[in-house]
């Protein structure tokens, strides 16, 4: 089972912004949890457009997405075919910059928000891990 990390903008920021606001910032701070370090990227409007064949999730991978706000949240569910299959968790960058609970279309395992502790994300992808053996 491979992890990837799905967000519709790679930055949004300046150079002093904070990992917890900026997609780019958020998935190198994934990449210093060791069961993480290899996690693959994917940036774009429309999720799994066409990237290489070995980049492309497959069933039963995990994908944590990385929303920043309610228009992206809506990019995603446009998109959500796409995800089918695939173990999702969400994180929220900004849970007041989100209207309503209609990320739960998205149907993820785990929703979290980027400023909380990473280390809870890093136990949820562990154990969803853990599960598929």
């Amino acid at each position: 089972m491979r992890t990837f990390f799905y967000s519709i903008k790679q930055t949004d920021c300046g150079s002093d912004c904070q990992w917890q606001v900026c997609p780019r910032r958020y998935l190198s701070k994934l990449r210093t949890i060791i069961e993480l370090e290899d996690i693959s990227s994917i940036f774009g409007e429309v999720a799994y457009v066409s990237p290489p064949f070995e980049m492309t999730p497959r069933n039963g991978d995990i994908v944590v997405m990385y929303a920043k706000n309610t228009q992206e949240i809506d990019s995603m569910i446009a998109a959500r075919d796409g995800f089918d299959g695939l173990r999702k968790i969400l994180v929220l960058a900004d849970s007041a910059g989100v209207e309503g609970d209609k990320y739960h279309k998205l149907a993820p395992r785990f929703i979290t928000q980027a400023e909380r502790n990473i280390n809870e994300l890093e136990a949820v992808i562990h154990k969803m891990k853990d599960h598929a053996h």
